[in-house]
């Protein structure tokens, strides 16, 4: 769904939910031209002097949900924690040159909750054995990432002291946050 309160093309705020294209002024080495958005996006633009138009573009996004009564193989229940991208643009869009025309954006994304996090000490006695930060881990991996064991497993005489049954999990070992400068020049001559 997609509101647009405001009749003319460079005066215009728009708020965007469901699944979208980008909302973000942005080339392919940050998003991938054929991504969609899922979530919710404010773009605002309001042109201030004849060919400039300042614009400013937000979303929140989910990135992955996890299941309320997780653990589902347990009585033992953890708390739900859901990953999401939250970004904010702000940038300007100049046309007041002829045949020329620029645009540049500063953008911040935040990734929260994409890290792992250090579980509870426990003793998994099975693969399908779940700890309480499992779900931090990401639902897939790619290279270039830095991991670290999330399970906190207690040696004991179950597992021959660290010697068997270790059934670790591992997470991303940092935050995710990127400040994104962005710039474009168009010469248009007919």
């Amino acid at each position: 769904m997609r509101y647009d309160l405001g009749k003319e093309p460079e005066r215009n705020l728009s708020l965007i939910v469901g699944r979208f294209d980008n909302p973000f002024f942005s080339t392919n080495l940050i998003w991938d031209d054929d991504l969609g958005f899922d979530g919710m996006a404010l773009q605002a633009k309001y042109e201030v002097v004849d060919g400039v138009t300042p614009f400013l573009n937000a979303g929140a996004f989910p990135v992955f949900n996890t299941d309320l009564n997780f653990s589902s193989n347990q009585p033992t229940k953890f708390k739900s924690d859901d990953k999401y991208l939250f970004g904010g643009q702000l940038g300007v869009d100049v046309k007041a040159i002829k045949d020329w025309e620029f645009k540049a954006a500063a953008a911040y994304y935040y990734f929260y909750n994409i890290e792992g996090k250090l579980s509870s000490p426990f003793t998994p006695q099975s693969a399908s054995d779940a700890g309480d930060t499992d779900n931090s881990r990401p639902s897939f991996a790619q290279k270039g990432n830095t991991y670290f064991p999330i399970r906190n497993i207690v040696p004991d005489a179950s597992n021959d002291f660290g010697a068997i049954n270790q059934y670790q999990y591992y997470g991303l070992a940092t935050k995710f946050q990127e400040l994104a400068l962005t710039g474009r020049i168009d010469y248009k001559r007919l």
